[in-house]
């Protein structure tokens, strides 16, 4: 497997796309305006991107790890499309009170992605538009950001109110 000492995690749904709960339709995949681009510029600035997502609609049993796999597959090959590559995906499919450390806030996907790539978590950010993206990018030693767009103004260093703008402070911050 290749070797990234900088990553960016990003969460998916509401972070990437917009999230439609329980996603399984891949037609109604609909990226954020400036995702593309900001990957694009992450992934010309040496950051490899890895997907992180819970997806607890697998042991709900409302989709399958068919359907998950589908939709994963969409999402990284319509990246693909555009020149950005993603080099993993992780996903938790366990429910928030089935204790998995994988599952967001907790950061076993994070470390998992760390070790798989040989990354330096100091030099790697997580992105995500919940508090649990925060925290569990912060429990595996990275960078935290938040996505809010119903943000009034952006919370420097921390909350900002769309992607682009995100992947502005990462690139401001690491240069």
């Amino acid at each position: 497997m290749e070797t990234f000492k900088k990553l960016i995690c990003l969460d998916r749904d509401d972070t990437l796309i917009r999230n439609i709960p329980y996603l399984s339709d891949p037609s109604k995949i609909d990226f954020f305006p400036g995702v593309i681009p900001g990957l694009e510029a992450l992934q010309n600035a040496g950051y490899g991107l890895v997907i992180i997502t819970n997806q607890s609609g697998i042991s709900r049993k409302i989709f399958n790890l068919e359907s998950y796999r589908l939709m994963e597959n969409a999402v990284v090959n319509k990246l693909a499309d555009s020149h950005v590559s993603i080099l993993a995906t992780y996903f938790c499919p366990h429910g928030p009170d089935e204790g998995c450390p994988c599952r967001k806030p907790r950061p076993g996907m994070l470390l998992q992605a760390i070790q798989d790539f040989g990354a330096d978590p100091a030099q790697s950010w997580m992105i995500g538009n919940a508090d649990s993206d925060v925290a569990a990018g912060e429990a595996a030693g990275l960078r935290s950001l938040q996505i809010d767009p119903q943000l009034v103004s952006n919370v420097p260093g921390r909350i900002y109110r769309d992607f682009s703008e995100a992947v502005a402070h990462i690139l401001e911050t690491d240069t």
